[in-house]
């Protein structure tokens, strides 16, 4: 009972343990598959991962609007905070998925245009500025050690901005922190840092608590985006067994499945086709069970059929990758 306890306990180490294990596997699993469905697999989980990261922050820096990365909405934030990205990333689908991000998004006037090329050279030092603080953390510190330290040493930067600090760490952490090892050039960590955790008043026993959960929580989506972007692969081509060898239906799923939701003038831009082949593809979607709609509003949501989870984890269904014959198939022998 107590193993059970310490497991499913959001601010266990045991826990934080276990996930950030299962994170590094679930990354070294898409290594393992074909090369055409690794690309595929790796460009919805880049989309995916941009969207958790533009989420996290929108809520870090205050901004109200923009609520997917293709929002017709968007403005100079969005742009500025691909363009951040794209300095720090190493991951090349990432780097892709910012670059269509920027192609696709809503022009800059003049006055947003002079407020972009101010905020990114003073968000540009900021970000210069925790990784610095970044690279002098003891290596030899386990992830929530070095954590609290980097909080510890970036207190100070807190009152220097309106929106503090928070952004900045966990953009910085997501592609610096090498909370999986160090290796080069892979998927960013999602979201570990709280504006909360930045507080004087705090307890060293409250934040250690908090960063063990956010550190689970984080590990357990990274290993869920990877896992449910193989699954949805498997499920489409399943789906759509027939399928002409130069059909973009298979991008265009890549597509729904990363960003979240389409609107057929949006997916019409991305794969430069008319709008109504849009929509029929779109359609297509829905009628499988891959997306739905709900007229008058433009956007096909992509309907997730996977959820990640382990045993000792009752609030989650499980999902083995044994109990699909038809995934192995994806396996070279």
């Amino acid at each position: 009972m107590q193993g059970t306890i310490a497991m499913t306990d959001s601010t266990s180490p045991a826990l934080a343990i276990f996930t950030l294990g299962h994170a590094e596997a679930s990354l070294s699993f898409l290594t393992l598959l074909p090369e055409t469905t690794r690309d595929n697999v790796t460009s919805t989980l880049a989309y995916r991962l941009l969207s958790m990261l533009w989420a996290q922050y929108r809520v870090d820096c205050g901004i109200g609007h923009g609520r997917t990365l293709f929002s017709l909405d968007n403005g100079y934030e969005l742009r500025l905070f691909a363009a951040l990205v794209d300095d720090l990333a190493d991951w090349v689908p990432l780097r892709s998925a910012a670059a269509a991000v920027r192609a696709h998004s809503p022009a800059l006037s003049g006055a947003e245009r002079h407020i972009y090329e101010s905020e990114f050279e003073a968000k540009q030092q900021r970000l210069l500025e925790v990784s610095d603080q970044l690279q002098r953390l003891p290596v030899d510190l386990d992830p929530v050690s070095r954590s609290a330290l980097l909080i510890d040493r970036c207190q100070k930067l807190e009152e220097l901005d309106d929106y503090g600090i928070c952004w900045a760490l966990n953009l910085a952490c997501a592609f610096q922190m090498n909370i999986l090892g160090g290796i080069k050039a892979i998927p960013p960590f999602p979201a570990l840092f709280r504006r909360e955790m930045l507080r004087f008043d705090r307890s060293t026993s409250w934040r250690d608590r908090t960063l063990r959960s956010a550190l689970a929580g984080s590990a357990h989506t990274l290993s869920e985006a990877v896992l449910s972007a193989f699954r949805g692969k498997v499920a489409f081509e399943a789906e759509f067994a027939d399928l002409r060898r130069h059909s973009r239906l298979g991008l265009a799923y890549v597509y729904l499945a990363g960003i979240g939701e389409l609107s057929p003038a949006l997916l019409s831009k991305l794969l430069d086709c008319s709008e109504p082949g849009a929509r029929k593809m779109l359609r297509q979607f829905a009628a499988a069970g891959f997306a739905r709609h709900h007229p008058p509003a433009p956007a096909y949501v992509h309907v997730e059929g996977f959820r990640l989870g382990w045993a000792q984890a009752p609030w989650l269904r499980s999902y083995s990758i044994d109990a699909d014959p038809a995934a192995l198939g994806l396996f070279d022998e």
